[in-house]
């Protein structure tokens, strides 16, 4: 047996408490999403990328302590390795499309760690010392080949959400910018991580020295505050995935008239970071009840209530100022949108009227240009 120097134990004990943080993370995480998630595919997904990430923890601890009676979960430890980049690309692909269904072709993911299993398995129940075979017949290759497995599904998950970004650039809401925005840090983040992991296994010359528990550590929680910052996008809720609440009339009007009146008072329309989450914490009432609000009250959804605000506070600048005083493209970032093309597509969509031609039709009469 070889030799365990000092520092190698101490290294040990830093990973062991590292990675016991991460999973009570996970375990804490993932509870949450079975008692605040949605029942929908995003959610389901989600559950299933942070239990097999979770499910690893058992195989760490056995091959870092030799604790042999978690020999039997072996079998399902070792191959979630392979199910850690399907499940991540099932919850982009599901929270990208909402007419994403499940389907028996979806097991096709699965193909990698059901062979997994089958080749591991004559392994760990052979009379051998199995921890030993393991290591050689398995090891470093299952190591890079999961590496080479997140690369691939990442690239293709990123191509995936540019390709959903380009189909929506006409639609300026906002839930739908935050979506993407939640989508890509993620998507980065993991693929970064996996690629930090690599390099810094490579210069180390050993793909087991532990560095990348400490990526994953520093990734992980940087997930989770982003996720705590915007509880809404770690859930996977969606202004129109939104269920309906039971608000009498009366009561909807109240609600409407104190919501425009913070809006309007605080001008929070012209900030282009705006969210529904924003407006339901200044009023004090929950996402859902904020969005049925103001569709009863106006017929019109959060998305299309504040680009309407936004095109109004457009006209008046447009009405009180001359084309050198402001020009379009200042007057778009003001009223807080942040593309051109969206903006005059919404201003015509609410005018009929291009910013120009409304701005030469309400100053032709003073003779001001």
């Amino acid at each position: 047996m070889n030799q365990i120097t000092g520092s190698e134990m101490k290294m040990s004990g830093i990973w062991d408490i590292v990675n016991s943080i991460v999973a009570f993370q996970l375990i804490f995480f993932t509870v949450y999403l079975f008692l605040k998630g949605k029942k929908i595919p995003s959610t389901l997904f989600l559950k299933m990328h942070l239990i097999s990430q979770l499910v690893f923890y058992p195989a760490y601890v056995f091959f870092s302590h030799e604790y042999y009676f978690l020999k039997p979960i072996l079998l399902i430890s070792i191959p979630s390795m392979l199910i850690w980049a399907p499940t991540f690309y099932l919850y982009i692909s599901s929270r990208l499309y909402r007419n994403f269904v499940l389907s028996w072709k979806l097991i096709l993911h699965a193909i990698p760690a059901l062979i997994m299993i089958i080749i591991i398995y004559p392994i760990i129940y052979s009379g051998e010392d199995f921890r030993v075979s393991l290591g050689n017949k398995v090891g470093s290759s299952l190591y890079y080949y999961v590496k080479f497995q997140i690369f691939a599904y990442n690239v293709y998950t990123l191509y995936i959400i540019y390709r959903y970004s380009y189909q929506i650039k006409f639609i300026t809401s906002v839930s739908e910018k935050q979506k993407i925005n939640w989508l890509l840090f993620i998507t980065y983040g993991l693929t970064l991580n996996s690629v930090l992991d690599l390099v810094v296994d490579s210069i180390l010359n050993s793909p087991n020295q532990g560095w990348g528990y400490l990526i994953f550590f520093i990734f992980l929680n940087l997930f989770f505050f982003k996720a705590i910052l915007d509880p809404d996008q770690f859930l996977g809720i969606d202004e129109k995935k939104l269920l309906p609440v039971k608000v009498t009339p009366d009561k909807s009007k109240d609600y409407f008239k104190n919501i425009e009146e913070i809006i309007k008072s605080k001008q929070l329309f012209l900030d282009p970071d705006l969210s529904l989450h924003n407006i339901s914490q200044a009023v004090k009432l929950s996402d859902r009840m904020v969005s049925q609000v103001i569709r009863q009250n106006t017929d019109l959804n959060f998305t299309d209530y504040i680009n309407r605000k936004r095109i109004d506070y457009a006209k008046e600048v447009l009405k009180s100022t001359t084309k050198a005083e402001k020009n379009v493209l200042e007057i778009l970032y003001e009223a807080g949108f942040n593309s051109k093309s969206v903006f005059n597509t919404q201003f015509r969509k609410h005018t009929g009227l291009s910013p120009t031609e409304f701005r030469e039709k309400n100053y032709r009469s003073s003779g001001i240009m």
